[in-house]
């Protein structure tokens, strides 16, 4: 947000999503006919319209809300809320009753001819137990977003991976090894005349210590590599995590920016997380220019060659999805929104999911991630229900036909492509696996790591320090 404000002007002018993020992929079931993500979505006005003081309107309403309950369905930020008119002569509204009491008999005695679904997603804690490290990881990390707690970066990217490791780690240890490594980047830093109050000096020794081999007191670290096996973490969740970089030496756009961010915090640097298609990176400041960090080959690289994947454009910048800064509390944010995904994957998508979804965000609403998995949980939701109706009733429903037989379905068919929209109003193109391991692998071109020694040599003259 920081870099959005400062720059936003400059940026659109000179144009010549977190870790990495998969389009979704929406349904097709049957002759049921979805909206594809290119598409624009215009709700359409009911033309059967119902007085409020009929009481079929009255019975489809709680019927809906009993349904919605069950489901673990819960509000969206953006729609209105619907404003009830209520009765207030106790006889007319006991009449109504009356009449509804009536009705709803009916609507039971109907159902065991009527080709209606009681629709129901049941909640994955009464079936995995495992699922309680879930809840609780989720209610610190929601103290740390809504300032109930201070934030800890460190803290709260293990909170997610430990949830998935059904909290077998240690803190303590984690805590210990980050310490550590904050130490010795302090040691190094007064070992080699590095002005230790400069925001400028700080970023410089954590990105060395990510890309560059130091050695102190007769000891080597050598520099973090990018890990290219299944670096999306398709067949093991666990690529995606600090841990396992820091156990192996090894990490992705992922994991590398995250533990770059959660050491600065501890060493006090101003540091941000930043996207870009399909990438994470480190954006800092210095006076009034931010330089770019590429932790994945330990290059410092322009805005020009993030512009060059060919998928930022204006629209993606106006709209904050890519190239903006993540406070702190974007940050944790976005850990939420990784400890649902995490969720779906090791157990499914339930009631949980959603919400911690709509909580991440309030608090990051133009995060492209948090888009993505709420796209992804109503199409998945709507898939399940669609293979209800073709399995159990042999139907194949159009949204009209959805919109009168089944209505909790057809409002998750809205809940869907209203995702749809967001995603397409905010300049979003998908980009292939192959398209950005092409930009990923250009990063490393000859050119651009000259621009890289040329802007490092610089930023240590301004450091006023011979680089050793």
């Amino acid at each position: 947000m920081v870099k959005l404000l400062i720059t936003m002007s400059y940026v659109l002018a000179s144009i010549s999503v977190v870790g990495q993020i998969n389009a979704p992929k929406p349904p097709i079931p049957g002759t049921f006919q979805p909206k594809s993500p290119s598409q624009s979505y215009a709700p359409s006005t009911s033309s059967n319209y119902q007085p409020k003081n009929n009481p079929a309107n009255k019975i489809n309403q709680q019927q809906n809300n009993n349904s919605k309950q069950a489901m673990g369905y819960s509000t969206p930020v953006t729609p209105d809320n619907v404003k009830t008119n209520f009765y207030k002569n106790p006889l007319t509204a006991k009449k109504e009753q009356s009449e509804i009491d009536k009705i709803l008999v009916e609507l039971d005695q109907m159902k065991v001819r009527d080709k209606r679904i009681h629709f129901n997603t049941p909640s994955f804690s009464s079936i995995y137990p495992e699922t309680k490290n879930y809840y609780s990881a989720y209610d610190e990390l929601l103290n740390m977003a809504n300032g109930k707690s201070p934030i800890n970066i460190g803290k709260a990217a293990f909170l997610v991976e430990n949830a998935f490791d059904e909290n077998k780690g240690s803190y303590e240890e984690f805590d210990k090894m980050l310490n550590h490594i904050v130490l010795f980047c302090k040691q190094y830093m007064i070992h080699n005349g590095y002005d230790t109050t400069s925001n400028l000096a700080k970023n410089m020794m954590l990105f060395r210590f990510f890309s560059d081999t130091l050695e102190l007191n007769g000891k080597n670290h050598f520099p973090i590599t990018y890990d290219f096996d299944d670096y999306m973490g398709y067949k093991d969740w666990r690529k995606m995590f600090i841990t396992k970089l820091l156990n192996t030496n090894s990490g992705q756009c992922h994991s590398m920016p995250l533990l770059y961010k959660a050491l600065a915090q501890r060493m006090g640097a101003e540091a941000y997380i930043s996207f870009s298609p399909k990438h994470t990176y480190i954006q800092f400041r210095e006076g009034n220019k931010f330089y770019n960090l590429e932790l994945t080959n330990g290059m410092l690289i322009t805005e020009d060659l993030i512009f060059e994947s060919g998928f930022i454009k204006t629209e993606t910048i106006r709209s904050g999805i890519y190239m903006d800064t993540l406070s702190n509390q974007q940050t944790v944010a976005y850990m939420i929104q990784d400890l649902a995904q995490g969720y779906g994957i090791k157990f499914g998508n339930d009631g949980f999911v959603i919400e911690a979804l709509n909580k991440s965000m309030e608090y990051f609403p133009n995060s492209i991630h948090g888009m993505m998995l709420k796209s992804n949980y109503y199409t998945g939701l709507l898939n399940q229900y669609l293979y209800e109706i073709e399995t159990r009733y042999k139907e194949k429903p159009n949204p009209q036909q959805l919109k009168e037989k089944y209505p909790i379905v057809y409002e998750t068919y809205l809940q869907r492509n209203a995702m749809y929209d967001m995603i397409d109003n905010t300049g979003y193109e998908p980009i292939s696996t192959q398209q950005y391991e092409a930009w990923l692998k250009s990063i490393g071109e000859e050119k651009n790591r000259q621009e890289h020694l040329k802007e490092k040599e610089q930023l240590f003259n301004i450091m006023k320090i011979k680089k050793d």
